[in-house]
């Protein structure tokens, strides 16, 4: 799975400042925190269901994320992009919990093992929202998927794939399932296209690390 798809699967929004932080990475005049990579663990470990694990190496992996991030959000101010409106979020965040069949009493005794309140983790999915519709109004105009890939992509790929998950059934025609092939194919064009651009913006961007936020 391209880099890219990860960090807007697991995107983290800044829930205020620790007592005491360090800088981890600098980006220009841009910063990332220590304290924002520790809250991005947290998040991590949520969205996985097991127990944080702060290592130089998932430090390391979550400062990657929060980068790209940032770079996102810098092309966000100057775009003339409308963001998601909240109502939209908060629709979506009540469904999330009852998905998970708890209370909203439960749901926050949940979210505060990993030190989030129910406010917090709203926020974060309003931050995620907006990147995932960010990433398709930035980059979906430039993806065409043609009718030779589709069909490529269900013969090699697609068909072949439900054949070993259900041996015995034959997949639906290719008829039935366009509009679900056309819509992985141009996912991995956004993805690829997303990627490098992620590359291009990295390389003029003036990052430093504070190996010592690593330790």
């Amino acid at each position: 799975m391209a880099r890219g798809l990860i960090l807007l699967m697991l995107a983290a929004a800044a829930f205020g400042a620790e007592v005491i932080d360090r800088v981890a990475v600098s980006l220009g005049h841009e910063v990332v925190t220590l304290g924002a990579i520790r809250r991005q663990l947290r998040l991590n470990a949520y969205m996985q269901g097991k127990p944080p694990e702060d290592t130089p190496e998932a430090r390391r992996a979550a400062a990657e994320r929060l980068i790209d991030q940032a770079l996102v959000k810098r092309e966000m101010s100057l775009s003339r992009y409308t963001p998601i409106p909240m109502a939209e979020v908060r629709q979506r965040f009540e469904e999330y919990r009852e998905k998970l069949g708890l209370t909203p009493e439960k749901f926050a005794e949940e979210l505060k093992r990993y030190g989030f309140t129910a406010e917090e983790f709203l926020q974060e999915m309003y931050w995620q929202a907006t990147l995932l519709r960010f990433v398709q109004f930035r980059f979906s105009p430039s993806v065409q998927v043609g009718e030779d890939e589709i069909q490529e992509y269900y013969e090699k790929e697609y068909a072949p794939r439900l054949r070993e998950m259900a041996p015995g059934q034959e997949p639906p025609p290719l008829a039935e399932v366009r509009e679900r092939v056309t819509g992985i194919l141009a996912s991995r064009k956004e993805n690829a296209v997303l990627e490098q651009w992620l590359q291009q913006s990295r390389q003029q961007a003036r990052i430093r690390y504070h190996e010592e936020a690593f330790q």
